[in-house]
């Protein structure tokens, strides 16, 4: 799977990226997006409530960056500024 995202996103200008990086992407947006920790937790099939917390604590605490950090390395290539 992970080589075929490699090429998919090669052949489209964008960052490669795993499908491990997408469960996280994923999850990153739902908590962008409010969506409550145990609901986000149950999506990603944790067993815990504080699982999902551990690895998503920090993306709670700095929303802003991570925005950014999102807009500016996900811009496929030649498309900066359409957005």
């Amino acid at each position: 799977m992970n080589i075929a995202l490699k090429k998919l996103c090669m052949r489209n200008g964008l960052p490669a990226v795993t499908v491990h990086g997408l469960r996280h992407m994923f999850a990153t947006i739902l908590v962008e997006q409010g969506v409550p920790l145990a609901k986000i937790s149950g999506l990603l099939g944790h067993s815990s409530v504080n699982t999902t917390f551990e690895y998503y604590c920090d993306v709670m605490d700095e929303k802003e960056k991570i925005i950014a950090f999102m807009n500016d390395v996900f811009t496929p290539e030649g498309r900066e500024g359409t957005g």
